[in-house]
């Protein structure tokens, strides 16, 4: 699976607030609370992630989402990205259409 920012970082918080608390002078409870938080975070995101490698357009719609692009901007994205490469569909009309309704289905679950 390919790593993308926002997992990375998920991951580094993770660690940083283990690191937190090891040497805790706060308290633990609160850290337990934001580790399970993260964690739940990213097991999520790698779950769709998991998904979505089979169907790449709505695949890359996601990872564009999760690198902090709204939907409409990560739709127009690949909208781009597949007109530069010679790849259907090259319309936003289109994936709204046909794309959305997948990946909107599948993050609401």
């Amino acid at each position: 699976m390919e790593k993308i920012d926002f997992i990375k970082d998920l991951e580094l918080q993770i660690q940083i607030l283990m690191e937190l608390k090891i040497d805790a002078d706060c308290e633990v409870k609160d850290l337990n609370e934001k580790i399970e938080r993260k964690r739940a975070i990213l097991n999520r995101c790698k779950k769709h992630l998991e998904i979505l490698e089979e169907d790449e357009i709505c695949y890359r719609i996601y990872v564009h989402i999760l690198d902090g692009m709204t939907v409409t901007k990560a739709i127009e994205k690949v909208a781009e990205e597949n007109y530069f490469n010679n790849v259907k569909p090259t319309s936003p009309q289109t994936l709204w259409k046909y794309y959305y309704p997948k990946l909107k289905k599948m993050l609401n679950v």
